[in-house]
């Protein structure tokens, strides 16, 4: 969830130095099939979500009412003309978000996003067996962000 927040805040217009984004999700898409497909779909996404600890209080019920709700929001694409004015480091899984991913880059290169540098990494959306490979590539790009005066 991190990737879409940190997109949505470039939408807000707030001054940012640079932006990552990895394997950033598009909540809208989610939010429209809770809406669209009933209790059962809803059911089985409900399942799984393995929230763990890492979201004090939330439950994949209430999470799933706050995406349908906030589904026009959250819609990773409504954030690409802010991110094609800044600097961004868009780095995402093949098996995880990959296609939404791709959705987005090409949608800032058609706005003249020059300052976009792209990475996908063969792993799932947790980059488990390739955290040291995505730390690499975040670093990397961080020593070459230009800085502002």
């Amino acid at each position: 969830m991190g990737g879409l927040a940190a997109a949505l805040l470039a939408r807000r217009g707030r001054p940012v130095h640079g932006i990552v984004l990895i394997d950033a999700w598009n909540a809208a898409l989610v939010g429209d099939e809770l809406v669209r497909n009933g209790p059962q779909w809803r059911s089985q996404f409900e399942a799984s979500m393995d929230l763990g600890h890492s979201l004090n209080g939330a439950t994949p019920a209430s999470l799933a009412d706050e995406i349908a709700a906030h589904r026009t929001d959250w819609n990773l694409m409504d954030a690409a003309p802010a991110l094609a004015r800044g600097q961004v480091l868009n780095v995402y899984a093949t098996h995880g978000g990959a296609a939404e991913n791709r959705a987005l880059t090409a949608a800032i290169h058609g706005l003249g996003g020059a300052d976009l540098t792209v990475v996908e990494i063969e792993t799932d959306h947790s980059f488990t067996d390739r955290r040291i490979a995505l730390a690499g590539v975040v670093v990397s790009w961080l020593d070459e962000l230009e800085t502002v005066d």
